[in-house]
């Protein structure tokens, strides 16, 4: 007899963790609404901690829930006392708050109103019946269910996949990926109570406390307030809620302020009848490319000087606009800001018809920069070392950046603790090689092997090192962080990269081997303008004061690794044909695919001055 196949586990929305019970086992789903805040249902949380579903009470301060991501890492939360709606005739949910350092990085959905939803309209949600995320698809039919904020959906006729254990808590999505609502529980055949039927029940995002259905409900408990406080701060909501959410997009328009790529980075999240707080939300962590001043900063300042002659600006607002435009622009801020606005307001508006997409993909042997990377900063501190790694997503010209973790280390634990980074990481990486890892590093520690780690877990003999699987690219924190930066000694390196972004090609114009060479030579050398690349062997006595020459004459990136390798690597650049010369942002991509094939042990240190990675990062506030 053939047993019956097991369905093959799928992927759940990346902003979607799983609620793991006391076995380690999914019971249900939570959706990320905000920087260290979810949503749930109570029930789920009652069945997460072992007790009766049906319970009312709330589960206490002390409580603590696992969530789990598909890669395995786990997070601890404590269970909101400001939202919890359970047992019979109640709303079913629930909210949690990370208790675990950093939180995942995950993003979080676009919400769609409930109200929007019409009969018939296709949803989707993924679950955990089998322990593992599955597909299942919807049809809208409107309100109704057992309690006075359920609507009810029902399964299509060509859907295997019923809704059961497992799926509660778990986003309702749109076509569009919007969320519109946690999946609360099933219907059951009345003459067969094991047998769920094709009917589900789930909470809108209107019906969630403090949704649009019920925000005159005196009693209610605002989620999306909590949703926007995990991300702007308490303070900043209750001094500029009020005033901005009563703006329309009709009263004060805000496209004309940005320009494509920001529009297109904003345009979801901001949404398509915004009022001026739904644009400051959108504008909120949007990371200016160049040394133009913080969009949030930009709007605040805009909505003020637009609205102030019509409603007067409460003075706690006015007083924050001032204290961070200060902090961030200096005594001339309002100046700053209002150039900037004349700026943004003569320069043409981005339309709903922009590209959504950036430019086509590039020849292997062009540049290119990765659209994630993962970060590690060691700083030296009394006694040991401060490790420190953040998650940054590429968009356009800037990175958006995460903090995730920072510990305390010894020398000697460094590549372990970084291994075990790599390896918690990993389920945020799109795909094989196409994530970068960064490593800023004292000078000092420049010969410090990680390429030769692996990554998952990688006691496996046959799991592969990071140098196979990712990009990486070392970085000298005394160069990008320097203690008390110095313009003139600055000069060299700024001119170097800009002539190394004017040439960015390989050539033997631009390359210098320094073996054969002792210190003075080396000197000599570097004196070429032309110079832009360096190749220093890891093995010679001298290679710190090789290292102080190179970055005292501002070279911008230097190939370290044995001399063999080297040599080898130094042939095949130079051996190239004009149209086929290797471009100096593909080396990194160069190195992992050359030692998928063999082990070489070289390592690129790539220092751009002005380096959009290092702007307005965490390392630099």
């Amino acid at each position: 007899m053939t047993p019956t196949p097991r369905p093959a586990p799928q992927s759940e929305p990346p902003w979607q963790l799983r609620v793991l019970g006391t076995d380690g086992h999914p019971v249900g789903g939570a959706v990320h609404l905000s920087p260290r805040f979810f949503v749930t249902c109570a029930h789920v949380v009652n069945t997460a901690l072992g007790l009766p579903t049906d319970s009312s009470e709330h589960p206490g301060e002390d409580a603590r829930v696992l969530l789990g991501q598909a890669d395995g890492r786990t997070w601890e939360a404590s269970v909101g006392v400001e939202v919890w709606s359970a047992g019979h005739g109640e709303i079913d949910v629930a909210a949690l708050w990370l208790t675990s350092p950093g939180f995942p990085d995950t993003g979080h959905p676009v919400l769609m109103a409930g109200s929007q939803l019409r009969q018939g309209d296709p949803l989707r949600t993924t679950g955990y019946p089998e322990g593992f995320a599955m597909h299942s698809s919807l049809l809208y039919v409107g309100p109704a269910g057992p309690s006075r904020a359920s609507h009810q959906a029902t399964l299509p006729e060509n859907e295997v996949q019923p809704i059961r254990e497992g799926f509660s808590g778990c986003g309702l999505i749109t076509e569009s990926a919007e969320l519109v609502g946690l999946v609360q529980q099933n219907y059951f055949h009345p003459f067969d109570s094991g047998r769920p039927s094709g009917t589900t029940f789930f909470l809108t995002t209107d019906d969630m406390p403090g949704g649009e259905q019920d925000a005159t409900d005196p009693g209610s408990t605002p989620v999306r307030r909590m949703r926007d406080e995990a991300q702007v701060g308490a303070v900043v909501y209750e001094r500029l809620h009020d005033y901005f959410d009563a703006v329309s997009a009709e009263t004060l328009p805000h496209t004309h302020l940005l320009d494509d790529e920001e529009y297109r980075r904003t345009r979801e999240r901001i949404g398509t009848d915004p009022t001026a707080w739904d644009v400051l939300m959108g504008l909120w962590n949007l990371v200016p490319t160049d040394d133009t001043p913080p969009l949030r900063l930009l709007w605040v300042h805009h909505v003020f000087r637009e609205l102030r002659a019509q409603r007067p600006v409460p003075q706690a607002a006015d007083r924050w606009l001032g204290q961070e435009s200060r902090e961030h622009l200096g005594d001339e801020w309002a100046q700053i800001l209002d150039a900037e606005l004349d700026r943004r307001a003569a320069a043409p508006s981005p339309g709903p018809d922009a590209p959504a997409d950036g430019p086509g993909p590039e020849a292997p042997a062009s540049g290119h920069r990765s659209g994630t990377v993962l970060t590690f900063e060691v700083e030296p501190v009394t006694g040991a070392y401060k490790l420190s790694h953040g998650i940054a997503h590429r968009t356009g010209r800037g990175y958006e950046h995460r903090e995730q973790e920072t510990v305390l280390v010894q020398r000697y634990q460094l590549r372990d603790r970084v291994g075990d980074l790599v390896s918690r990481a990993g389920g945020v990486v799109p795909g094989r090689g196409s994530a970068r890892l960064s490593f800023l590093l004292p000078k000092r520690l420049l010969g410090l092997d990680l390429g030769s780690l692996r990554g998952h877990h990688g006691e496996r003999p046959d799991a592969p090192t990071l140098a196979e699987e990712y990009e990486l690219v070392y970085h000298v924190r005394e160069r990008v962080r320097p203690p008390r930066p110095v313009s003139a000694r600055e000069r060299p390196w700024r001119q170097r990269t800009a002539r190394q972004r004017e040439h960015p090609l390989l050539d033997a114009g631009t390359l210098l081997a320094t073996w054969d060479r002792v210190e003075e030579e080396v000197r000599a050398d570097l004196t070429d303008g032309r110079l832009t690349v360096c190749l220093v062997e890891t093995d010679r006595a001298d290679v710190h004061s090789v290292y102080d020459a190179v970055l005292e004459a501002g070279v911008p990136t230097v190939l370290r690794g044995p001399r063999r390798e080297l040599t080898t690597l130094l042939g095949e650049l130079l051996s190239a044909r004009p149209d086929d010369r290797r471009h100096v942002l593909s080396l990194p991509a160069l190195l992992r695919e050359q030692a998928e094939l063999k082990e070489h042990g070289i390592v690129v240190v790539h220092d751009e001055h002005g380096d959009a990675l290092f702007r307005d990062t965490p390392g630099d506030r």
